[in-house]
Formats: structure tokens, C-alpha cells, sequence
């Protein structure tokens, strides 16, 4: 199981190695032409590499950090849980091979459906991960992309303004 471990830390180091143009490349900031507010895009290709690789690493891009926390202690949570059933799994099977009894083999099975089980969570929220790392770097900054949409009551007539 420590295999899958080291297997898991080649992959983060050679997409660290690999991606440093990708890394490297500033943040752009758009300044509409009429005002001095500037906006900070973010690279959504960024936010999702690194929250492929890195638990919880595109909410920390984002500066989200809550969401970062709880995807990294999730993820962490959920991989370990599966790589320690896993051994147990595996301990569960020896036994039952020297002793060929159905006890041994029900803590076999059961370990391998709890396994499986982390395993599938640690996927479903490394997914939601990706997905939460995507959407909040398309919508960063919103709230003040937002102020740029005025709607203005007037006596008699109502006006909806937009600021390019």
C-alpha cells in the first residue's frame, strides 16, 4: 500500500516539474476602458490541475481556504481509510488462507467492500474538488464584476444600466 503512497507523490512532483509555465504564468488583471477598477482573472486550467494533484490545492488558488480544508481533510480522510482497509484486507486474507475458515473469510469480504467503499468517497469528493476549484475560478471576483450592473428607481421610470 505504500506503493500507491509514493505512486500518488511521483505524480504531484513530476506535474510540479512539468507545469512550470503553467505555474509561472502571472494572473491577468482587466481594467474596463471608462473605470479604474481592476479585475483579477484567474486561470481555471490552474485551478483544476492543481486540485487534481494537490488535495484541496485549487481552493487554496482561489483563495478559498475553508473549502480547502475541507477538501484536504476529506480527501485524506477518505484515502486513508481506504489504503488502512486495504491492509487489513489483506491481513484478513492471509488468515483465511491458513485457516480456510468463513469467519476469516467474512472479515476478508467485509474489509474489501469497506475498501472499496473510502475509495469510490475519495474519488466523489476529489470530483467535486475539480469541480469547485473550475467554478470558482470562472466566477472569481463576482461580486465586483457585479457592482457593474446598476438598476436605478427613479419617480417615474426604472433603468437598468450596465457598465463596460
Amino acid at each position: 500500500m505504500k506503493k500507491y503512497l509514493f505512486l500518488y507523490l511521483i505524480a504531484v512532483v513530476i506535474f510540479l516539474f512539468s507545469f512550470t509555465k503553467l505555474i509561472a504564468e502571472p494572473e491577468k488583471n482587466l481594467v474596463p476602458a471608462d473605470s479604474t477598477k481592476e479585475f483579477t482573472v484567474r486561470n481555471a486550467t490552474k485551478a483544476i490541475l492543481y486540485s487534481a494533484f494537490i488535495p484541496g490545492g485549487g481552493q487554496v488558488y482561489n483563495k478559498e481556504y475553508v473549502k480547502a480544508g475541507v477538501a484536504f481533510g476529506l480527501e485524506l480522510t477518505f484515502l486513508g481509510s481506504g489504503i488502512y482497509y486495504q491492509v487489513q484486507r489483506e491481513k484478513a486474507w492471509d488468515d483465511y488462507t491458513q485457516s480456510d475458515s468463513q469467519q476469516d473469510y467474512d472479515r476478508y469480504n467485509d474489509f474489501h467492500l469497506k475498501s472499496q467503499s473510502m475509495y469510490w468517497w475519495f474519488f466523489a469528493v476529489k470530483f467535486l474538488s475539480v469541480v469547485d476549484a473550475y467554478v470558482d475560478a470562472k466566477l472569481f471576483n463576482y461580486d465586483k464584476k457585479k457592482r457593474q450592473l446598476e438598476l436605478e428607481l427613479g419617480s417615474s421610470s426604472i433603468s437598468l444600466n450596465y457598465k463596460f
